[in-house]
C-alpha cells in the first residue's frame, strides 16, 4: 500500500511499447529504493507471470507484493486479503 502524497516517491507513469504483443502500454515504473517493498515487488519467476510480456507485470498477480494506493485498498480490504491468500497458495 502507499498513500497519494507517496506515490511520487516510489513510481512514475510511462508510456511502453511491448515487442511481445506489439501494443502500447501505460505503466507505472517503480523507481529505485531499496526497502522490503522493492525486493518483493515485480521478482516473480517468468513461468508464473500472468503478463507475458517482457519487462511488463500484472500489478495483482505478477509481484509477491501488491502496491495499491491506500485508498484503494480501504474501500475492500477483504479483495487484499483474498488475493494474497490467494498468491500464497500458488506457491506452496
Amino acid at each position: 500500500m502507499y498513500t497519494e502524497e507517496a506515490k511520487a516517491s516510489i513510481m512514475r507513469e510511462t508510456v511502453h511499447n511491448c515487442s511481445t504483443c506489439n501494443q502500447e502500454h501505460t505503466v507505472n515504473n517503480l523507481l529505485e529504493f531499496d526497502n522490503l517493498v522493492s525486493r518483493n515487488t515485480l521478482n516473480i519467476k517468468p513461468e508464473f507471470k500472468k503478463n507475458k510480456c517482457v519487462g511488463l507485470y500484472d500489478s495483482k498477480h505478477d509481484s509477491y507484493i501488491s502496491l495499491v494506493p491506500y485508498e484503494t485498498f480501504k474501500e475492500n480490504t477483504q479483495k487484499y486479503i483474498d488475493l494474497a491468500l490467494e498468491k500464497k497458495k500458488s506457491f506452496e
